[in-house]
């Protein structure tokens, strides 16, 4: 009597790069043919791995189910103890577009032996050194139609530029969905708010009128310095367009004109443009020391948040930003904006100090495992680092 074949518990990966739909229809059908793949294979399905709308030709993206799944195939079993000796996916390039992410991929599977991988088309042996090579060799030409895209992309949006053509996404605050016709109300926020900037009136002054009078965002969010800023900076305002960080200009050097309907004249624009660029220019102190930006950088600028909780109970978690303060040994605070500028204004800490007391931390988690890891165990305290104020 001939013994049944014994059960190879799989895990099914699904990957889609832009889930347009939004309703994840993508992954779900891949998952499906992985478990017909199954079913052919006489496998059995027993976790579904699922990195939806996440890009694999990015290294900035973390994969979160791949990273996961990367983990359970070097230990052999999922966090519940069930064990893991095969892997399907519909196609090599739902798993992996990175050279990088194959081999760690292939180094878990077959750190030991009798691992099994399978595709739609069947099973490969990744134990095999030109099967592996292939695979390699797979992901090398994936990444080099994904550059092909990439440059077709850059080439299409240039083109546009060129004619004037508005770029795709959502709306710019000011515009209708056309991205052509003028928002009436919305304009007139912008035209005011540019021509107080050039008469001199703060960001801040500006803001505060803007989150008094009830002005939202076209997400309906309340305006923060820095998004109003950069729609008060940006080009479009007066018919232009910036393309790679540099106005988009003919062959004669002569900016382009996009076809939206424009809110300030290029002249008004130009103006503001020099008020923002001028403060972050070369700064000449009183002593006669120059330093290199009017905005200096700070080590945990963009970093710390704000710790403290709210009436509601939820933290605030607001950016703490650098101030300086000449009364402080070491010349700065980090501080929560005010509730005006989108914080709460509850929290100070001397910034010297507590640059001092990270950076002595995380030199020592350096040397247990990195920087970054330091910070996000400093972060995790709602970002209260450092010693008290003093």
């Amino acid at each position: 009597m001939n013994e049944a074949a014994p059960v190879i518990p799989a895990v099914s990966y699904a990957r889609i790069s832009a889930d347009t739909a939004r309703d994840g229809h993508g992954v779900e059908d891949q998952h499906k043919v992985n478990g017909e793949t199954a079913a052919r294979l006489g496998w059995t399905i027993v976790h579904r791995y699922t990195d939806n709308d996440m890009s694999a030709a990015k290294a900035a993206v973390v994969r979160p189910d791949f990273e996961a799944m990367v983990k359970a195939l070097k230990l052999g079993h999922m966090p519940d103890g069930q064990p893991v000796r095969g892997v399907i996916v519909v196609a090599d390039d739902r798993l992996t577009r990175r050279a990088g992410d194959y081999e760690r991929f292939v180094d878990a599977l077959t750190y030991e032996e009798g691992r099994l991988y399978a595709d739609a088309k069947g099973s490969k042996n990744l134990y095999s050194e030109d099967v592996e090579s292939m695979g390699l060799f797979g992901v090398v030409i994936s990444k080099m139609e994904v550059r092909k895209m990439q440059r077709r992309a850059r080439r299409s949006h240039r083109a546009r530029a060129e004619l004037g053509i508005p770029v795709g996404g959502k709306r710019p605050f000011g515009w209708r969905d056309d991205k052509l016709t003028l928002e009436p109300e919305e304009a007139a926020w912008l035209a005011e708010a540019a021509r107080e900037v050039i008469a001199g009136k703060s960001l801040h002054s500006i803001l505060r009128e803007w989150q008094e009078a009830g002005v939202r965002t076209i997400n309906d969010k309340k305006w923060a310095s820095r998004s109003l800023k950069l729609a008060l900076w940006n080009p479009r305002l007066c018919g232009w367009r910036k393309h790679n960080g540099e106005l988009v200009r003919d062959a004669n050097g002569v900016p382009i004109v996009g076809l939206w309907e424009p809110i300030i004249t290029p002249k008004e624009w130009m103006a503001i443009d020099a008020v923002f660029s001028a403060r972050v220019g070369p700064n000449v102190r009183a002593d006669g020391s120059v330093t290199d930006h009017r905005t200096p950088s700070y080590l945990l600028t963009g970093i710390l948040r704000c710790g403290k909780p709210g009436e509601d109970g939820q933290i605030c978690n607001s950016p703490l930003r650098a101030t300086a303060r000449a009364d402080l040994s070491g010349g700065y605070l980090y501080q929560c904006p005010s509730k005006e500028m989108g914080g709460c204004g509850g929290t100070g800490r001397n910034g010297a100090k507590v640059d001092e007391f990270h950076g002595g931390r995380t030199r020592q988690a350096g040397r247990e495992g990195g920087q970054e890891d330091a910070c996000r165990r400093e972060m995790g305290r709602g970002g209260r680092t450092g010693p008290p104020d003093g």
